[in-house]
């Protein structure tokens, strides 16, 4: 499934961390990456391992993502 830009908020100018799993298939990381492209500051952080919930399958490296997100945003 191919984004567009019509079906991304444009408006976010702050930074925003796009988090997915390595193996998420209702989100798969190639639609990750189309969005984070569309995104001016967005980051993307691939969790390897995961599916589609990786804030379950692997808290450790979900938050690890997010401080290194706040860190540097």
């Amino acid at each position: 499934m191919k984004m567009s830009k019509d079906r991304v908020l444009l408006v976010i100018l702050v930074p925003v961390l796009v988090v997915v799993g390595e193996h998420d298939e209702a989100t798969p990381p190639p639609m990750s990456h189309e969005l984070a492209a569309l995104l001016p500051q967005a980051h993307l952080k691939i969790i390897p391992g995961c599916a589609h919930v990786p804030q379950l399958q692997s808290p450790r490296l979900f938050l690890d993502a997010i401080g290194g997100f706040l860190r540097t945003a």
